[in-house]
């Protein structure tokens, strides 16, 4: 959701054409769309569910994220992304940020309930207790 809806039509805008590139290179990809596409599919696979006593760990994880790049930037006087330049706007930007971090948490939630249900229906994985009497073990 950044990635797309803030950043690239930011560097396009930006009309930096070396910005463009490393925004659409293969790293850029990798860090954003194939770890979204990877935690999709690990919250599809297994039996774990999201609980809403677990906001305040998205919280942590914003202010965690927040103080990491505030260090960063002190190390190296460039920040990674545009938004967390400490200028007039920035509390609004990071309102926003946290703002999609419990968002996507709400609908990791909901997900959750509906997986919760989906499990609550499914037989168990793996063979019943009729298969399992019909197997021969090894001696």
């Amino acid at each position: 959701v950044v990635l797309w809806g803030v950043l690239l039509p930011a560097t396009l805008r930006s009309g930096s054409s070396a910005a463009i590139d490393a925004m659409l290179s293969a790293s850029s990809f990798a860090q954003h769309l194939v770890n979204t596409i990877l935690l999709m599919l690990d919250f599809a696979v297994n039996h774990m569910l999201v609980d809403t006593s677990t906001l305040v760990l998205v919280v942590c994880w914003n202010v965690a994220y927040v103080l990491f790049e505030w260090v960063a930037h002190s190390m190296s006087a460039k920040w990674t992304y545009f938004f967390l330049s400490l200028n007039g706007f920035t509390w609004a930007w990071y309102a926003a940020l946290a703002a999609v971090g419990v968002g996507a948490h709400a609908l990791a939630c909901l997900a959750s309930r509906w997986k919760a249900r989906r499990l609550a229906v499914a037989p168990p994985p793996g063979p019943g207790p009729a298969a399992r009497a019909s197997v021969a073990l090894p001696l």
